[in-house]
């Protein structure tokens, strides 16, 4: 629980974190609704849509993969695949 603040509507202030300035140092929230902002770099992946694909041992299951980014690193903010449940068995051993 929270102590009362003095007032004024402000959200309660959290302490902050010294800065060395080495690299993976982080700033430490000013407050609440800094903490609990939504993170400015994002990666959501959806995994649906199932469809069997073939007849008898070869047949196999497809799943639709959609990937919404804002990270540098990936060319396309928005993306939509088909992949196979085999492409991901190796996430178990992960």
């Amino acid at each position: 629980m929270l102590a009362e603040g003095g007032g004024g509507g402000e959200s309660p202030r959290l302490p902050r974190r010294q800065r060395n300035g080495g690299e993976g140092d982080h700033q430490a929230p000013e407050n609440l609704n800094d903490a609990y902002r939504p993170p400015s770099y994002f990666l959501e992946i959806h995994v649906s849509n199932p469809q069997a694909v073939g007849v008898g041992r070869g047949r196999l299951t497809t799943y639709e993969i959609w990937v919404k980014t804002n990270l540098p690193i990936f060319k396309l903010k928005e993306s939509t695949v088909r992949r196979r449940y085999s492409d991901f068995e190796w996430l178990r051993s992960e």
